[in-house]
């Protein structure tokens, strides 16, 4: 079943590569073997942030993901760092120190790390969101691929650190603050 779900998949990956112009898909640097979605900010929402909520800047995991090694709490911690790297002016704090601050000012960014193992091939789609405390959506990175069991866990840590990068840019740049 998990051979058939992987080869769908795949199938998938390539009608979808081939049936869109590359220049209308930008991509991460080396992508060669990912399918990746980036959605617009919607600017006034973007505007409005001025930090960001601890517990829901978190990573979560879904499909096959925890048999394979993935840990929720380390991914978190790892999404942590790295948003604190690329958003260099957003403090991350505790609900119960966001007293000062309304709810569109506060942002909340996810990361979603699904997988589907086989014996060899894993199968993957992270989805990275940033949205604000209404739980109204500003935007979103996804990338889809296939990586092999024993490099995968070193895969979607850097696909985590590029994509966290890239919606930096692209939050900065709404902002007009690059």
């Amino acid at each position: 079943m998990k051979l058939w779900l992987n080869i769908l998949i795949v199938v998938c990956v390539v009608l979808t590569a081939s049936s869109v112009k590359a220049k209308d898909r930008p991509t991460l640097p080396n992508n060669q073997n990912n399918v990746e979605d980036e959605r617009p900010f919607v600017l006034g929402s973007a505007q409005e942030i001025q930090v960001l909520e601890k517990r829901t800047t978190r990573a979560s995991l879904d499909g096959d993901a925890e048999k394979l090694g993935f840990n929720t709490d380390d991914l978190t911690n790892y999404l942590r760092l790295k948003v604190k790297n690329n958003f260099f002016n957003m403090e991350i704090k505790d609900w119960s120190d966001l007293s000062d601050y309304q709810r569109q000012q506060i942002g909340v960014i996810h990361c979603r790390v699904w997988t589907v193992s086989a014996d060899f091939t894993i199968s993957y789609y992270i989805q990275l969101t940033i949205g604000d405390a209404f739980h109204r959506h500003i935007s979103e990175i996804e990338i889809l691929g296939l990586e092999s069991k024993d490099n995968i866990h070193d895969k979607v840590r850097k696909l985590i650190g590029d994509m966290v990068e890239q919606l930096a840019i692209k939050f900065y740049k709404v902002r007009g603050e690059l």
